[in-house]
């Protein structure tokens, strides 16, 4: 049997062209996929993110030391969940649906940051030094660094909490931080 390199060469070379280009676009396409993640993989992230209430309620920090730390920790956390949607919201890869869903996520939490700058800032007013506004999608808790002195007074900080923060007085959990030590 005798080899026809001129024929095996040409043959060698019909294939190139013929498998190359599958080859090209597959490469393509992985490169192209490599940075997107499912969308799962994108929500899981984003809800390990959680607030800092059970990492910061354990602080042994006197005072305002408290109600400080837990400020730090909780604009840490936003600013994670901030930019891992604005990344979501802005990555072009992304399906409509998904980068949507990251926007409205974000306009959720700057009104969730928002109502909790008002409560905070409402409960000041009303005489107390510091206190925490943990806002959550089933309620809202309220940490007050000294003790309600009467439900009268507990009736009205759920009245006007409920009012800034648009939810049900029977979702307003209001504590101090002194029944923590």
């Amino acid at each position: 049997m005798l080899i026809n390199f001129y024929r095996l060469k040409r043959l060698a070379i019909v294939a190139a062209f013929i498998l190359l280009p599958f080859i090209i676009i597959n490469l393509i396409n992985v490169a192209i996929n490599h940075d997107s993640k499912p969308v799962n993989q994108d929500i899981e992230s984003i809800e390990q993110l959680q607030m800092p209430s059970d990492n910061v309620m354990s602080a042994k920090d006197e005072g305002s030391g408290f109600f400080s730390e837990y400020r730090m920790e909780r604009e840490r956390v936003r600013g994670k969940q901030i930019e891992l949607l604005r990344n979501i919201a802005n990555n072009p890869n992304r399906e409509q649906k998904v980068r949507d869903s990251a926007s409205l996520k974000l306009v959720q939490i700057a009104d969730d940051l928002a109502r909790e700058m008002q409560t905070e800032t409402l409960i000041k007013a009303k005489g107390y030094k510091e206190c925490a506004v943990i806002l959550e999608p089933e309620g809202m808790t309220i940490i007050l660094d000294k003790n309600i002195l009467s439900e009268g007074q507990k009736a009205e900080l759920l009245e006007l909490c409920s009012a800034v923060s648009g939810i049900d007085q029977k979702k307003i959990a209001i504590t101090s931080r002194q029944q923590y030590h």
